[in-house]
């Protein structure tokens, strides 16, 4: 078995019960980055790719309480599980629009009238893999087919051991930055490209008078 297989094996296994520490310590140096390529995937994710990441309400913008907005914790999933994300080089309108119901589904779910996608960021593959300022490693960014029709997922997993919450929070801070700070939100409302209107939070079709 080649090392690629070898690793691509090894991501199949840990996307059924994701642990970024796990994968860090079987695969330094985010060595598992270069698993092979899956049937009708795109294989390994390269720097310039831009990625999208949906920014949901109540979890990552929350509409019910106005104090928690988008911020570094947007990166939270990375040192947990992994952040899900779609490659948009490669996406579809269909997949996005079939990823975007997903996560508007499981929003809905749990929260509501409240629960939906409120923006997405777009970011380089590059821009969270490395601290642009000591040129240290901070994340890998995976080729993580879901289904036939969401092959264009990745994952953006923190790429070393555990770390205290002080740090952790300070490497959520990097990243943010790294990707435009506020700026880097499109809220759903004011996007004239792609269609993500359907899937706003109930309050904002229907704000109260």
């Amino acid at each position: 078995m080649s090392d690629s297989v070898e690793k691509r094996e090894f991501l199949n296994r840990w996307e059924l019960n994701p642990c970024v520490y796990e994968l860090s310590e079987a695969y330094p140096d985010c060595g598992c980055e270069s698993a092979s390529q899956v049937d009708g995937g795109f294989g390994p994710v390269l720097g310039h790719e831009v990625l999208r990441y949906f920014v949901t309400s109540r979890s990552d913008h929350d509409l019910k309480k106005p104090k928690k907005k988008f911020s570094p914790a947007i990166f939270k999933r990375a040192f947990q599980k992994g952040m899900s994300t779609y490659r948009l080089e490669h996406c579809t309108k269909n997949e996005i629009q079939a990823a975007a119901k997903i996560v508007f589904d499981n929003q809905v779910r749990n929260w509501g009238e409240f629960g939906g996608i409120y923006g997405v960021v777009e970011f380089s593959a590059e821009a969270v893999r490395i601290n642009e300022e000591s040129g240290a490693r901070i994340a890998c960014v995976l080729d993580t087919p879901i289904t036939p029709d969401r092959m264009s997922h990745a994952d953006v997993v923190y790429s070393s051991s555990k770390l205290d919450p002080k740090d952790e929070n300070s490497l959520k801070h990097i990243l943010f930055n790294q990707i435009g700070g506020m700026s880097s939100l499109k809220e759903v409302k004011n996007m004239t490209e792609g269609d993500l209107a359907e899937f706003l939070p109930a309050v904002l079709k229907n704000p109260v008078e």
